[in-house]
């Protein structure tokens, strides 16, 4: 779970650089960043986790819009929760 992005990574935040490491590591090892709910899906009907991973984004901060362009380009699917 990510709370919120920016560029120093200042508490409970990740820098987009870290971030952009962390997506790069999933990708160079095979894993498969699926939705919350295929994750879900996938856990109910018993299916392999192995290499699967959901990313999730709390609150409604617009630094994710700044890494919206980054997510699409590396087709990497987060799930987004925003408290109203």
């Amino acid at each position: 779970m990510y709370h919120s992005f920016d560029l120093q990574g200042a508490y409970f935040n990740v820098s987009f650089n870290d971030f952009k490491e962390q997506i790069s590591f999933l990708q160079a090892n095979n894993y498969h960043v699926v939705s919350l709910k295929e994750f879900i899906e996938r856990k109910n009907k018993g299916l392999s986790l192995k290499k699967y991973t959901a990313i999730t984004c709390d609150d409604g901060y617009v630094d994710f819009y700044n890494i919206a362009e980054f997510l699409s380009e590396n087709s990497t699917s987060v799930t987004y929760n925003i408290s109203v």
